[in-house]
């Protein structure tokens, strides 16, 4: 089958990437085309678009790139009925940060720090992350960014 996937963000590449890895043991023939990250690259098949040219943070952000949001969504629609996928998948756990920090009882501000890698959690919550996403602790850690 061949299986288009698309996410956002890092916890979407993640989810993803180990989503085509199962997908790969099921269905021999599975064949990849996605807008993703490195995690889903690594599995294989084509990255269209990687997540990291398409987000934007903030309202303001978003309003001053709406043309370029507009115009990789067309991308992305033109794409999908161009390689004719069997299945479309949208990646998400639907987990927010405000969900986060509710569940550890953090304020949105250290959350938010955590996620733009402003500052770490301590290993107690790191442990905790990792329970409340169902992700491993070591996949809440990122090597590319240490010196």
């Amino acid at each position: 089958m061949k299986y288009y996937l698309i996410v956002g963000e890092a916890s979407g590449d993640l989810h993803a990437s180990r989503l085509m890895r199962s997908l790969k043991n099921v269905d021999e023939f599975a064949e990849f085309r996605f807008f993703g990250g490195d995690l889903m690259a690594a599995e294989g098949g084509t990255r269209v678009k990687h997540y990291k040219e398409l987000a934007y943070m903030g309202f303001v952000p978003v309003l001053m790139h709406l043309g370029t949001i507009f115009s990789n969504m067309k991308r992305c629609k033109e794409d999908i009925v161009k390689w004719k996928p069997d299945v479309v998948i949208l990646a998400e756990k639907k987990k927010t940060n405000k969900w986060l920090g509710e569940q550890l009882g953090k304020d949105k501000t250290t959350i938010s720090k955590w996620c733009t890698n402003t500052c770490q959690p301590d290993l107690g919550s790191l442990m905790k992350i990792s329970k409340l996403l169902e992700v491993e602790v070591t996949d809440l850690l990122r090597e590319d960014n240490i010196d």
